[in-house]
């Protein structure tokens, strides 16, 4: 992972993924996320929950960003992206859902409020990385569930 040994996790929700999930890898070793990425901390940050609101004060070598940004509205995202990459030192990944989703929410709105091909996402993250030759950007983006 890019010899990474500190990553942010970017919307990370209430963060269970990393304290209560074991993994299993073909071979039947079994381990937390933090020991299959080998890192030695993984941080957390997500605005919507009160344990997990304070970006933090230094960056980490890779900042990780699944089922997020499609959440945001289009003119947040470009601040939003600059802030990935200013958090990091290395990569960014993020994982990008291109489809409406199954939720809707209380006003009548699709849960996905951007829903853009992966070429815009890529354009929008080539654009923003300008500013940060040093960090790698890798998106997978979802089109279809």
């Amino acid at each position: 992972m890019h010899d990474a040994t500190t990553v942010l996790d970017y919307g990370c929700g209430k963060g269970g993924q990393y304290h209560s999930v074991q993994l299993r890898d073909q071979n039947g070793k079994t381990g937390t996320v933090q020991q299959f990425w080998g890192v030695s901390e993984i941080r957390l940050y997500d605005p919507g929950v009160p344990s997990f609101s304070s970006l933090p004060e230094t960056a980490s070598d890779g900042v990780v960003c699944t089922d997020v940004l499609e959440h945001i509205p289009e003119a947040d995202l470009p601040w939003v992206i600059d802030e990935l990459f200013s958090l990091s030192r290395k990569f960014v990944y993020a994982a990008i859902a291109c489809y409406p989703a199954r939720a809707i929410l209380p006003n009548g709105d699709n849960a996905h409020e951007t829903v853009r091909q992966p070429d815009w996402w890529q354009a929008l993250f080539t654009k923003v990385g300008r500013d940060y030759p040093g960090v790698v950007a890798v998106l997978e983006c979802e089109t279809v569930k």
